[in-house]
């Protein structure tokens, strides 16, 4: 159906946090989306970096993935600003999001 990776203690420029988690990826196939999987995924990985310690879980969206972009906002995550990344010397941008992680 899906799965979420996140990598513990990765910090980003543009988030302040004492100890920082990165949601490095959030796939959820075509057929189970918009029923909760995803929202379900998110949930499972903010728990899991909250008890390793995380304050903040943070992500990099493409700044074009419209749906993406909603879906974070309704999950309550803000924005932070604006990062790029070179693919065959051409710069892209994504979005820095966060969300402050509740104990």
């Amino acid at each position: 159906m899906g799965f979420s990776q996140i990598t513990i203690g990765r910090t980003q420029e543009l988030v302040s946090a004492k100890f920082p988690a990165e949601l490095d990826r959030l796939y959820v196939q075509e057929f189970f989306t918009r029923i909760g999987q995803g929202s379900q995924l998110l949930r499972a990985a903010e728990t899991s970096a909250a008890r390793h310690g995380a304050d903040v879980m943070w992500l990099t969206p493409w700044a074009h993935n419209a749906r993406a972009l909603q879906f974070y906002a309704r999950q309550a995550y803000a924005g932070r600003g604006s990062t790029s990344f070179l693919m065959d010397s051409e710069a892209h941008e994504n979005r820095v999001l966060c969300k402050q992680l509740g104990r």
